[in-house]
């Protein structure tokens, strides 16, 4: 009985381990990019980001920014929930820091180097090097 004692505890103690040391490690940089945020094409912020393979845009600005996503009415959330639209699945950003939008009179337009994004927060491919900008555009203009 004492033996499968010793070896439950061995066990345990080396699963500790091994947790602690995973914790330990570096995650696998992929690379670096800048993110700006503007208003009207007027910069308000910018901020070089570290991302991993793993990343999003939307883990990106979930960790580092303060954000709000539409729910499935439209109005802000911090839960930050996926709709399904068109069969994609994606989320509409509301609100990044000092960036507001409604989605009835203004957006947020995504830029990746000069030019409009073809994919949202979720999909959208982060490459090494890559400026985005994150620009809340009204609609009156």
């Amino acid at each position: 009985m004492r033996k499968i004692w010793v070896t439950i505890g061995s066990m345990v103690m080396l699963a500790a381990a091994l947790f602690i040391y995973d914790l330990s490690l570096e995650p696998n940089t992929a690379g670096t990019l800048t993110l700006t945020l503007s208003e009207a094409g007027v910069l308000v912020q910018e901020a070089d980001h570290a991302f991993t393979e793993d990343d999003t845009l939307y883990t990106l600005l979930e960790r580092h920014y303060d954000i709000e996503c539409a729910d499935a009415s439209y109005a802000p959330s911090e839960a930050c929930e996926p709709l399904s639209l068109s069969g994609v699945e994606g989320r509409i950003l509301m609100h990044v820091n000092e960036l507001e939008t409604d989605w009835v009179t203004s957006y947020i337009e995504i830029s990746v180097n000069g030019n409009k994004a073809n994919y949202g927060i979720d999909q959208l491919p982060l490459k090494d090097g890559d400026i985005i900008d994150l620009n809340a555009v009204s609609l009156d203009e």
